[in-house]
């Protein structure tokens, strides 16, 4: 990526584009160096406080989220949604637990009855295997987004 002809990146935080020596977003004022001390376990608990506003989603994994852990997840079990719930995004693996069970549903019970059902339920079963599919291709693109976030002490410092 390039700004004003010199090599950038983007904030994780408000997708700003900012120079490689920038040492902050200018947009919203996200310190770089910090992300290095952010963890998934943090933003796992932030997520389940309701506290989503403290949460970045970036594709720089934290050290507590095993890339080799997250891609076989992804591979063998994740048609059950796992590798998210791994790192935190839980809705997306209760969809794919659902999306699972229709899939399921609509092999298993292949009757007159579900004849009818199973047309409306080709959509939903559709999206959930090109998510598995997706899943799978961005982990090994390293583009996967996996939620971080800094440990806060009870007086509001940031631990470092």
């Amino acid at each position: 990526m390039k700004l004003n002809g010199r090599q950038a990146k983007k904030c994780p935080r408000c997708g700003n584009k900012c120079l490689l020596s920038q040492s902050r977003c200018e947009e919203c004022g996200l310190i770089f160096s910090r992300l290095d001390y952010a963890t998934n376990a943090c933003a796992k608990k932030r997520i389940k406080a309701g506290e989503k506003e403290y949460v970045i989603y970036t594709n720089k994994y934290p050290a507590d989220v095993k890339y080799w852990k997250l891609l076989l997840f992804s591979i063998f079990l994740g048609w059950f949604g796992v590798h998210h719930f791994y790192v935190g995004k839980y809705v997306r693996g209760i969809l794919c637990i659902v999306g699972f069970i229709l899939t399921l549903a609509c092999t298993i019970f292949n009757a007159v009855l579900l004849k009818y059902i199973e047309m409306i339920l080709f959509l939903p079963m559709a999206l959930f295997a090109l998510d598995w599919l997706f899943s799978i291709t961005y982990i090994i693109l390293h583009k996967y987004k996996v939620p971080v976030s800094l440990e806060v002490t009870s007086d509001g410092g940031v631990v470092v």
